[in-house]
Order: C-alpha cells, then structure tokens, then sequence
C-alpha cells in the first residue's frame, strides 16, 4: 500500500494506492491552510481503508509553493519515519502529465505549466514514452514559443494560450495525488527534498 501526497500548490491531496488500484482518495482545493488539513485528510484515509500504515510514501517536492512543499515533505518524512515506510519524490509537472497521459491516449505530447507569479510560469515539456525536457522558470511568451505541437495543462496554460490562442489546452489545472499511479518509474526517482526553481518570494528582513 502506497500513501501519495500533493501539496505544492492549490491541491491538498492524498491518496492510498494498491497495486495501481485507488483504495481511498482525497482531493481537495484549498490555496491556503495545507498545514492545517492534510494530517486529518491522512486520517480520514486510513479510516476508510481500514489499515493503519502504508508500506511505501510517494511525496510531490515541488516546483510550487514554498509552504506548500514543505507542508507536504514534513508530513511524509514524519510518516515515513513512524511507519519505516520508504520516501519517494516526484514533481508536481509529471503528475499532471501522468494524469493528462492517463486520461487522454490521443495526447503524445504534453507541455505542463504552472503559474509561478512574478510574471513567470513552471514548464516542463513531455512525451507520452516517459521523456521529459528541462524544467524552468519562464516567462509566458518564452514557453508559449516552447510548447507549438504540444497540447498544454496546467494553471498556467491560460498564460500561455493568451501568447498563442493557436495551442491546444486542456483542463487539468492541479495535480492530484491519485495520479501517483500512473507515474512512471523514472519520474518517481526524485530526492525526498524541497525542489526549487528559484528563490522563495519572502525575503528575511535586512
């Protein structure tokens, strides 16, 4: 059994997974109050199973918010060291595609971007066969002229469609945690660490 958690941005989402199977779910769109919520939501999950532990924790290390990453690594750290359960990483841009993939056959080509504030967007370009481009920090025309042949997710793919109404979006704005599933084993291979593209927007007073 799998416990996968996404908190990086407006989702706060959990899952138990099964052998590819969604034993429970939760997926709930909150912007703020991660903190607050996803240990209950965790609870609640595990009640409705019936178990008490996951034997594996798939945990979203970002990019997105920087509370929210660590809302979501906290909690997975704590779980995987009370239950001496495994943690995992993977990115809040290959969720969306696995659940886009999963969900869309006809789509062979995908380009994720979030809205990252600061007139810039979160985008990774991907391929249904599990190759991934770079992942950046960009502004909307830059990943606009990037994604051309691609059909576009994601909170930012407004941005992007604004640049060149010609691309093709589609509605998966959030990730969400019961798409862990259909990750592939490459994208499940990151550090159980915060990932940031750039630097967190609070400053420390000088």
């Amino acid at each position: 059994m799998e416990l996968a958690i996404e908190t990086a941005l407006h989702a706060c989402s959990a899952a138990l997974i099964d052998r590819g199977r969604i034993v429970a779910e939760r997926h709930e769109i909150i912007a703020r109050g991660h903190a607050e919520r996803l240990v209950p939501l965790i609870a609640e999950l595990l009640a409705e199973a019936g178990v008490t532990r996951a034997n594996r924790i798939a945990v979203d290390v970002g990019p997105g918010s920087f509370t929210g990453i660590r809302v979501g690594l906290a909690a997975a750290r704590a779980f995987g060291l009370a239950w001496k359960a495994p943690v995992d990483g993977f990115t809040s841009t290959a969720l969306v595609a696995a659940g886009v993939f999963a969900d869309h056959p006809d789509i062979d080509r995908l380009y994720v971007a979030f809205d990252a504030s600061r007139g810039e967007v979160y985008a990774q370009a991907f391929d249904r066969d599990g190759r991934a481009g770079p992942l950046d920090a960009l502004a909307p025309d830059a990943a606009a002229a990037a994604a051309p042949g691609r059909t576009v997710a994601g909170s930012g793919a407004a941005l992007l469609s604004a640049v060149d109404p010609s691309l093709a979006v589609i509605d998966h704005p959030w990730p969400r945690a019961a798409d862990a599933r259909h990750l592939p084993a490459a994208a499940r291979g990151e550090a159980a660490r915060p990932l940031y593209i750039r630097a967190p927007d609070a400053k420390v007073p000088a």
